[in-house]
């Protein structure tokens, strides 16, 4: 799921002069998903990375996958230009975008929110004005031979 919207993103990153960073752990265990679902949350993210990196100086993206404590994390880091404290508490609002019109709608956090909350997971952001941001998705582990 993210190396397909990584290579759907790709063009963009090397036009923004973006580096790529890939961590993946190779034992995640399986999820159940609805992997056009994720893949949307993955593309929302990377386009929202991407847009806070300044095409004349670039930046860089990683993003990461690990296993813990029974869930599969994935995490995008960007070196962007970050969320101010005022916009914090409203990232997840339906409508509400930093962006202009023509580019952003103010939906793409808030559907990525509802789509991890209807896969139990959890969305976490953290971000510092001029410091980048780093987003965290965990999803549940499905459990050893069960149906679930």
């Amino acid at each position: 799921v993210i190396r397909d919207m990584i290579l759907l993103q790709k063009r963009a990153f090397v036009e923004k002069n973006i580096t790529l960073s890939l961590n993946f752990d190779g034992n995640l265990p399986e999820l159940r998903i609805i992997p056009d679902q994720l893949k949307q949350v993955i593309l929302n993210i990377l386009q929202n990375s991407q847009d806070a990196i300044e095409e004349s100086t670039g930046g860089s993206i990683t993003i990461t996958t690990r296993f813990c404590q029974n869930n599969a994390e994935i995490c995008i880091e960007d070196s962007g230009s970050g969320i101010s404290e005022e916009n914090k508490a409203l990232i997840f609002e339906p409508f509400f975008t930093t962006k202009p019109e023509i580019t952003g709608t103010g939906l793409g956090l808030s559907v990525s929110y509802g789509i991890i909350k209807n896969h139990n997971g959890i969305i976490s952001i953290d971000s510092a004005s001029n410091k980048g941001t780093r987003v965290t998705i965990s999803l549940p582990a499905c459990k050893n031979n069960s149906n679930e």
